[in-house]
C-alpha cells in the first residue's frame, strides 16, 4: 500500500439536506480524486442510480492508496450546518471534493 503524502481532506457524498461531509485521510492524487468526482458528478446527472456510483474508498484502495474516513457531520442537523463543524474542528482541511447528486431531467 502507498502510504507517503497522507493527508486530510473533506469529502461531501451530495448536495442535499441528507447528505454529508466527510473528512477523510487519503494519500491519493489530487488527479484520482478530481476523476472520481467527475465520474460520480456525470452518473448522477445522467440518471444513473446510486449503485452505478463508485465507491471512493473501494476504487483508491483497490489501486493501493488509503481512503479512511475520520469524523463526518451531516450538511443540515440540529447542531448546525457542516460548514460550520468543518471550519471549528478541521480548520486546516482545504481541499475539497463533491459530488452533485441531483439528477438533472
Amino acid at each position: 500500500m502507498k502510504k507517503s503524502n497522507v493527508r486530510l481532506i473533506s469529502f461531501s457524498d451530495g448536495t442535499t439536506m441528507g447528505d454529508y461531509l466527510y473528512i477523510v485521510s487519503t494519500n491519493a492524487p489530487k488527479e484520482e480524486l478530481k476523476e472520481l468526482e467527475r465520474i460520480s458528478c456525470e452518473l448522477y446527472r445522467s440518471g444513473y442510480d446510486e449503485s452505478n456510483i463508485p465507491v471512493w474508498a473501494d476504487e483508491l484502495e483497490g489501486k493501493g492508496y488509503v481512503f479512511s474516513i475520520l469524523d463526518y457531520h451531516q450538511h443540515i442537523s440540529q447542531y448546525g450546518s457542516s460548514k460550520e463543524w468543518k471550519v471549528e474542528k478541521y480548520p486546516e482541511v482545504n481541499e475539497h471534493y463533491q459530488i452533485e447528486n441531483q439528477i438533472r431531467k
